[in-house]
């Protein structure tokens, strides 16, 4: 009999010994950086899953950006292993946690790297972090040297530690387009109906390209162009070749008659018309009988109420 409590008071005494052991573990654990796993194609966003605030953290790079990952650091101690200095005062890890995205090694300087959101998903298991790399795109001048993007951000602990956590990468092009050389910028009145029965004029400014070569060519109209009849222009423009979003002016060429009974005739306008409107006179083009254009008058009703247009 006292051999066997002799065993008993042994057992317990290692089970004893054993409990601390297991729970210091456990808190270590808790304590590690925990890497994302990454997921091959961009989660979409779920109505019931819970978006948090994210505060960017402006701090030197962690000590390896060499790798493409996102660590999530939950202590100063592990901020510290990660960055190689104390945490900054901001960062309350009793409240919060850190998502750190390096975006690895790029081949020049241009590029960004953001996190752009974390999710949790309904049940709170699953914490996704979705991270973007702007990269450089037409026009952009960069640096030729290898570079290596990272983004730091902090968020508010989850009450329930999740047991999953996963990383979805995006990424974008940007253009560094020069602005475009102007020659002119001109005014283009355009109308569109308005919800009161009249029109509302639309002024669109026109970068008229300083660079010539861009634009077609227009070649001289034959000497015989137009007998019998009166030439008008009519302000038009195309594209440049620049890219840039510039125009070329390209006016549309009208043979207008002489003859005004080749014309169709215009009744006066009744008194009435556009009251409470104001009335923009322009011009239109038909085809004539004798072959040529007539230039008509284009007379709009532009309303006097602004919310009667869409801008």
């Amino acid at each position: 009999m006292k051999r066997i409590n002799a065993l008993a008071m042994f057992s317990s005494l290692a089970l004893a010994l054993a409990v601390p052991t297991m729970t210091a573990c456990t808190d270590m654990a808790e304590d590690d950086i925990e890497y994302a796993e990454p997921t091959d194609e961009v989660e979409a966003e779920k109505a019931d899953e819970a978006t948090l605030a994210l505060t960017a953290l402006d701090v030197d790079s962690p000590l390896d950006a060499s790798t493409e990952r996102v660590a999530i650091i939950k202590t100063k101690t592990r901020w510290r292993e990660i960055f190689g200095t104390a945490a900054p005062a901001s960062v309350n890890f009793s409240k919060q946690w850190v998502a750190v995205y390096t975006a690895g090694p790029r081949t020049s300087g241009g590029y960004a790297a953001s996190v752009t959101k974390v999710r949790l998903s309904a049940s709170g298991k699953t914490m996704t972090v979705v991270t973007n790399v702007d990269r450089p795109g037409a026009g952009c001048m960069v640096t030729r040297a290898i570079t290596f993007p990272y983004a730091v951000v902090a968020f508010k602990k989850p009450a329930t530690a999740p047991t999953s956590t996963r990383s979805s990468k995006q990424t974008s092009t940007y253009t560094c387009e020069a602005e475009p050389t102007c020659s002119s910028v001109d005014t283009v009145t355009s109308y569109i109906p308005s919800t009161d029965d009249r029109e509302c004029a639309i002024e669109t400014e026109v970068c008229v390209t300083a660079n010539h070569g861009s634009c077609p060519q227009i070649s001289p109209l034959p000497p015989t162009f137009c007998q019998g009849g009166r030439i008008e222009t009519e302000a038009n423009y195309v594209d440049s070749a620049d890219g840039d979003g510039s125009k070329c002016y390209l006016p549309r060429i009208h043979c207008i008659t002489n003859d005004a009974s080749a014309c169709p005739q215009i009744s006066p306008l009744p008194p009435t018309f556009c009251t409470g409107g104001t009335v923009k006179a322009g011009r239109r083009y038909v085809s004539s009988a004798d072959g040529k254009e007539c230039s008509l008058p284009a007379v709009h009703c532009v309303t006097n109420n602004p919310t009667a247009c869409p801008f």
